[in-house]
């Protein structure tokens, strides 16, 4: 059950996501629309190939762009060392005294990566 929920959540979500901001963009949506709209007309009634929708580049950036603005997973977690064996502690110097132990989660906020004006 939770496969199946988890699996039809994300998938809903990120779906949504992009047509609201469509939504609230008119301008966008009307660009994205035109793409597709040639995108049609290109296959002369059948059916798009992955090679058409793969070169709607426009329709790629509408969903990186929502996909950095609603992150699936907003928060990443991971476990500091080496699969093979114990590491010494991670030293945060000059910016903190604290060090990290071993073995210590340690939480990534992809919001935080993604909204921060110093990395785009």
């Amino acid at each position: 059950m939770v496969f199946l929920v988890a699996g039809f959540e994300t998938s809903a979500t990120t779906m949504s996501f992009p047509l609201l901001e469509l939504v609230k963009h008119m301008e966008i949506q009307k660009k994205l629309r035109k793409e597709i709209v040639h995108a049609f007309r290109e296959a002369n009634g059948r059916d798009i190939s992955y090679e058409q929708f793969n070169a709607m580049e426009y329709l790629d950036m509408v969903v990186s762009e929502t996909l950095r603005m609603y992150p699936v997973v907003p928060v990443l977690e991971r476990k500091f060392g080496k699969a093979e064996g114990p590491t010494k502690p991670y030293s945060l110097m000059p910016s903190s005294d604290y060090a990290i132990p071993d073995g210590m989660p340690v939480y990534i906020s992809l919001l935080g990566l993604h909204y921060d004006p110093k990395l785009s």
